[in-house]
């Protein structure tokens, strides 16, 4: 077995913590403002290399998490795969995705300070 590329979706990092193996943790979407990193994809997603045996064990012990059924994470072993199924999925909404102040959506609005 190789090496997966993870995919994830939420702006946050996750671990992959499998009995007995090292903790591996994902990168999330966040980033200091003006920072790139060179794992971004398109689609909203964030590329971290998982040891494809531990992926597997993971993935297979939380497989009715919402996170991979969804898939706001998921494995390829290609990057071009990974992004492909990124570009796919790029209008997957998480919910916790930004807002625009200048475009709320429907039933929000700006808070008005009394002051």
């Amino acid at each position: 077995m190789g090496t997966v590329l993870v995919a994830n979706k939420m702006p946050y990092g996750i671990h992959l913590d499998v009995e007995k193996r090292e903790r591996v943790t994902i990168l999330g979407t966040a980033m200091p403002h003006g920072v790139q990193r060179e794992t971004a994809l398109p689609g909203g997603y964030m590329l971290t290399p998982v040891d494809e045996e531990h992926w597997n064990a993971w993935a297979e012990a939380n497989k009715e998490l919402s996170l991979i059924k969804t898939g706001m994470i998921f494995a390829e072993g290609r990057r071009d795969a990974a992004r492909g199924r990124a570009v796919e999925q790029a209008d997957f909404v998480t919910g916790v995705e930004r807002i625009d102040p200048e475009r709320l959506p429907a039933g929000l609005e700006t808070f008005k300070s009394a002051y």
